[in-house]
């Protein structure tokens, strides 16, 4: 007889898409005992974040209206004050002893799963930390040995050489890869881990990517680090799905430097036709743990970033929202990396916060209207404006002009899949409008905010 741990501990893959994932950095969302880790040298070092901080926080996430949380590695790393961020892995097989033990990761992931959360593992099979010298492996108790890696070249071909300085393995040699799919299987039945979130998978040799496929019946979402090929590694389905670089790449360009937003009609209509299903599917992000925060690419417009906020939570795929962005986490200079830890903002968990209780009523909406049962329609595409719907249950309306100016613009969505005359209220202000008569709708965007709109009795 099953029961219904052995049960939970392979969710189908193709339950996916009903997902709502809140992505974390260990060391920087909660403690258990919170310190101060306010210095510049501070920041580049373990703040004190742990496993035991996440399991009293885990309400506090699914509350905000996530059903999935995605970690980032909790592998022992290599001995460095600056590893917290779990990129440089020394030892495959341990914890990490500043995020707690074993037992406490055990016990975060019945504490999700009994609150109907997936958690995703952050995985990584491309490399690991760097010793005391280039050709020192010594200190990777996994793998130890010089044969066990590419050559230090520095050429172009990322599958054979090494990426951001770091030891390359090799996983064409039997020993890695038999390591590897082995690790693989016993971390997911050691901890039930409902899938693996794998870190540039374009700088692994291909051939190990169908080899892991056949011992991998739980979800493995990709990412890509140098190209946006996702259709090679969804073409023979050697991954459940992808995150959609390309999708953020135009997040970039419309948001941040503010170019036409005819980039989102041009990128939906090429991956609708290279993707078709599976664009539903693919994760999507606005920033990362390798990439400015949300508030930072739009230059701390708080316009551009609620329209970047409900783009990301409407738009076809799987949302992956970066802890803390519900607080407006803002970061050093440039990366999510030396970011503050969130216990440290004045009401660092605050449910009433505006942007907290913005994301909280779209996540609340996507469950009412199903939104992964619905297709996307784009509606009106210009330099400034976009729209789109999904199916006949929501219409979204976009501008990238900013807060700068503080005018009301006016659109007109000419053709809406509201019926005539219908009664629609916008989520996020709870305006409401109706419908005119040739089905058309009057968008208002007050001081460029984004307006998300949905039947009246939907609310």
């Amino acid at each position: 007889m099953f029961s219904l741990i052995s049960l939970f501990a392979f969710p189908d893959p193709n339950e996916f898409r009903k997902r709502r994932v809140y992505q974390i950095v260990i060391d920087r969302f909660a403690s258990s005992n919170p310190g101060l880790c306010d210095t510049a040298e501070k920041l580049q070092q373990y703040c004190g974040g742990d496993l035991r901080g996440i399991i009293s926080k885990l309400d506090y996430i699914k509350n905000l209206g996530y059903n999935a949380i995605a970690l980032s590695s909790t592998l022992l790393q290599i001995n460095s004050s600056k590893a917290y961020h779990g990129f440089w892995p020394a030892d495959f097989y341990q914890i990490n002893p500043h995020f707690g033990t074993s037992q406490d990761l055990k016990d975060l992931i019945t504490s999700a799963h009994g609150l109907g959360m997936w958690v995703i593992s952050d995985v990584q099979y491309n490399s690991v930390g760097l010793c005391e010298s280039p050709d020192d492996f010594s200190c990777i108790k996994t793998f130890p040995l010089s044969e066990y890696y590419h050559d230090n070249c520095q050429n172009n071909d990322i599958e054979k050489c090494r990426n951001n300085g770091l030891p390359d393995l090799d996983q064409s040699h039997q020993f890695v890869k038999a390591e590897m799919i082995n690790w693989s299987q016993w971390f997911q039945k050691e901890f039930d881990f409902d899938g693996f979130r794998i870190t540039a998978i374009d700088t692994v040799q291909y051939s190990f990517w169908q080899e892991l496929k056949k011992i991998t019946p739980w979800l493995t979402i990709g990412e890509v680090e140098y190209n946006f090929n996702n259709s090679k590694y969804l073409k023979n389905g050697d991954f459940s799905t992808v995150f959609n670089q390309e999708l953020e790449s135009s997040f970039i360009t419309v948001f941040e430097h503010k170019y036409t937003m005819m980039w989102l009609s041009m990128s939906f209509k090429s991956q609708v036709e290279e993707f078709g299903p599976k664009l539903a599917d693919m994760g999507v992000f606005i920033d990362n743990d390798r990439s400015r925060s949300a508030i930072l690419r739009c230059s701390g417009d708080l316009a551009l970033f609620m329209n970047l906020v409900a783009l990301q939570h409407s738009w076809i795929g799987v949302p992956f929202l970066t802890y803390g962005t519900e607080q407006i986490t803002t970061n050093g200079p440039s990366y999510i990396f030396d970011v503050q830890p969130l216990w440290q903002k004045q009401q660092p968990y605050s449910q009433t916060s505006e942007y907290y209780t913005m994301i909280q009523k779209i996540n609340q909406m996507r469950d009412k209207i199903k939104i992964e049962q619905l297709n996307q329609i784009e509606l009106e595409a210009d330099d400034t404006f976009y729209a789109y719907a999904r199916g006949n249950q929501m219409l979204v309306a976009l501008t990238n002009v900013g807060d700068w100016s503080k005018q009301t613009y006016h659109y007109k969505v000419s053709n809406s899949t509201f019926e005539a005359n219908a009664r629609i209220c916008d989520i996020l202000s709870n305006e409401c409008t109706n419908v005119n008569a040739d089905k058309s709708v009057d968008v208002y965007l007050a001081a460029g905010y984004p307006r998300i709109f949905i039947r009246e009795d939907m609310l």
